[in-house]
């Protein structure tokens, strides 16, 4: 295994969200220049959900399996699940903010209106993340991931400082592999977010 590069989980970037395109066989690319290129078409500044604060999280955990035999033989640890949350907060928020976030959310007309269970969007969205900092090749860590926000909101209105807008997205599957996320280090992306025509 080479020596890391210096890329580190460190800064922050910018975010992307969409809803996942109906196309049939749509996946998340699995090569660098399909990354590349993926950017390039979904970078968008109709497609960046808002300003940063804080960064971006993404956890990873699992269900195991541990057991052996009654004289110690054997024994076995298999992961049986695994679960993934991408959490940000976003220094800009407004009502259509929400509609896109969260999905009893619904905005027409300028009027946002929230709640409504048999109104509920069961549609995933595309969750992509750049990050700012490029190593030393000039490459910038590019996360792509799918998944829903089923955890609630807060909004908070403070008179001394701004209350960043939190989100936490439960990762979702984007193929029959279980495959939960993809994350690549990718050269010469042009500046985010590109202005749409």
């Amino acid at each position: 295994m080479s020596k890391s590069k210096r890329q580190t989980y460190y800064g922050s970037g910018t975010m992307y969200e969409f809803a996942k395109p109906a196309t049939e066989g749509w996946t998340i690319p699995s090569t660098t220049a399909d990354i590349k290129d993926f950017v390039e078409e979904y970078a968008l500044d109709t497609n960046q959900i808002g300003f940063l604060k804080n960064g971006f999280q993404v956890s990873v955990t699992t269900n195991t399996l541990t057991d052996q035999s009654d004289l110690g033989e054997m024994k076995i640890d298999v992961i049986t699940e695994e679960q993934a949350q991408m959490t940000f907060a976003l220094f800009n928020a407004n009502g259509e903010t929400l509609s896109r976030l969260y999905p009893t959310a619904k905005t027409v007309s300028g009027v946002t209106t929230v709640g409504g269970l048999a109104n509920a969007s069961q549609t995933d969205h595309v969750i992509m993340f750049v990050s700012a900092n490029k190593n030393e090749d000039g490459e910038q860590t590019v996360f792509i991931g799918m998944g829903k926000n089923t955890s609630g909101f807060n909004l908070n209105w403070n008179p001394t400082s701004v209350e960043p807008f939190s989100c936490q997205y439960t990762v979702v599957p984007f193929n029959t592999d279980g495959n939960l996320f993809r994350i690549a280090d990718i050269s010469g992306l042009p500046s985010l977010p590109i202005a749409t025509q």
